[in-house]
């Protein structure tokens, strides 16, 4: 009985698109070819059209001997898993890139009036706490720019659709708050 539900937690029978498995097999190096088939065998999300073309640009665009591919690999299945429109890949991890990054402005704002006031005044005036994780958002978004850059050629600032900011420069926990600055005070206030 446990060797049956192990058995089929590891979807064995589930194949992946044979175009992705034959970009990962014409792109990838030996070593990371069987990793990243038994990735895509185990994502969760519904194969279609626009993302097996982009899952295919991906491993032919991408560093696929880079440290960052298997953490950028992970967060476009787990992406791909949430998204319900496919129509526009590009527009869709801007539109989350977009997401996390006020999610930043709202922690950032956070602890700036937490420099100036107490926990206790700042929830008596109704101060939200933001529930981020602040190094996790960062990479999130220096992946999204990282992918996006490969496959695409482009991104966004998240304030401003027509400039292109290459977030790739910020590495470690002593760049967020700088990163933070930057984008928070190059994006105009509305």
């Amino acid at each position: 009985h446990i060797a049956d539900s192990f058995i089929s937690r590891l979807n064995i029978s589930k194949k992946p698109d044979q175009r992705v498995v034959e970009a990962i097999n014409i792109f990838v190096g030996e070593p990371s070819k069987k990793h990243f088939k038994v990735k895509l065998r185990n994502a969760r999300f519904v194969p279609t059209e626009n993302k097996i073309s982009f899952m295919c640009c991906f491993f032919e665009k991408m560093d696929t001997e880079s440290r960052e591919i298997v953490n950028c690999l992970d967060f476009i299945l787990n992406f791909f898993d949430e998204l319900r429109d496919d129509t526009d890949i590009f527009q869709s991890l801007m539109d989350k890139k977009r997401f996390y990054f006020q999610n930043l402005q709202k922690a950032t704002e956070f602890e700036e009036k937490l420099k100036k006031s107490n926990m206790e005044t700042l929830i008596l005036q109704g101060v939200r706490t933001p529930y981020i994780n602040k190094p996790d958002t960062m990479e999130k978004i220096a992946m999204i720019d990282t992918v996006s850059l490969a496959v695409f050629g482009r991104t966004e600032h998240p304030g401003q659709a027509c400039r292109a900011m290459n977030l790739g420069d910020y590495q470690g926990a002593q760049d967020i708050d700088r990163m933070a600055k930057v984008l928070l005070y190059a994006v105009p206030n509305p």
